[in-house]
């Protein structure tokens, strides 16, 4: 908005609310790029858990945690 536009409004500009919106784009796109680069865990890192309920032959249930490290 800020090079498409040349109109002025009665009390505000177009062009402030291009940068404006420039602006907190740029500033999205950082936290975003942020979150997502913290957010991956490193392949191979050789730590996993598994979480899972066993039911055996007669109907019992239990739950089954692995914690490989």
């Amino acid at each position: 908005m800020y090079w498409a536009i040349t109109y002025q409004g009665h009390g505000f500009r177009l062009s402030t609310v291009g940068i404006i919106l420039m602006v907190f784009g740029a500033i999205g796109f950082v936290i975003s790029a942020i979150v997502f680069a913290s957010s991956r865990r490193a392949v191979g890192s050789g730590h996993h858990t598994l979480d899972r309920q066993v039911t055996d032959s007669s109907g019992q249930s239990s739950t089954v945690h692995e914690d490989v490290k």
